[in-house]
C-alpha cells in the first residue's frame, strides 16, 4: 500500500516538473514581450503535395505543407529564415513585443523540381490568409524548442 502512495506521489511530481519545463519552453512561449515571427504557406493547388523545409539561422524547424503555418519565437539579434530557393531568404532584427509574417510560396518549377521561397508580408494580408489556415502538426516541426503550433498566430 505505501509502495503504491509513493509512486502516485512521484508521478504527480513529475508531472508538475514537466508542465512548469513546457511552459518555459521558448517554442511554447505565449510570453508578450518576446518577439515572433509566424511562418505561413497558403494553400494553392501547385504544390500542393510538396512539404517545403523552413530554416532558421541555418537550422532546420520544420516542413510547412500547405495551408499551415507555425510561430518561431525570436530573441534579440539578427535573424535568418529562408526555405529550398537559396536565392531568397528573410532577415529579421525583432523588436521586443513585435509579431512579423513571412509567407512561403513556390517560387520557380523546373521540370520535376520545385522551389520554395519566403516573403516577409505586412500584418493585413497575412491575417486574411491565416483566417483561412490551420496550424502545423507537431510531428512536422524539427524543433519543437523553437517552434510552437499553437492555434492562435495573431496578436
Amino acid at each position: 500500500m505505501i509502495g503504491l502512495l509513493g509512486r502516485a506521489v512521484a508521478t504527480c511530481c513529475l508531472l508538475i516538473n514537466i508542465t512548469a519545463w513546457a511552459q518555459e519552453s521558448p517554442g511554447a512561449s505565449g510570453n508578450t514581450g518576446q518577439a515572433r515571427v509566424v511562418v505561413y504557406r497558403e494553400g494553392r493547388y501547385m504544390g500542393k503535395a510538396i512539404k517545403p523545409p523552413i530554416y532558421f539561422d541555418d537550422q532546420q524547424v520544420g516542413y510547412l505543407y500547405n495551408g499551415r503555418y507555425f510561430t518561431i519565437a525570436l530573441t534579440a539579434g539578427k535573424h535568418r529564415l529562408t526555405s529550398d530557393d537559396e536565392e531568397t531568404a528573410v532577415t529579421l532584427d525583432p523588436q521586443p513585443g513585435a509579431t512579423y509574417y513571412v509567407r512561403v510560396g513556390l517560387s520557380k518549377s523546373w521540370k520535376w523540381v520545385a522551389h520554395f521561397s519566403v516573403q516577409q508580408v505586412e500584418q493585413a494580408p497575412a491575417s486574411e490568409a491565416l483566417k483561412k489556415m490551420k496550424p502545423a502538426d507537431a510531428k512536422h516541426v524539427t524543433k519543437p524548442s523553437l517552434v510552437s503550433t499553437a492555434a492562435e498566430p495573431l496578436r
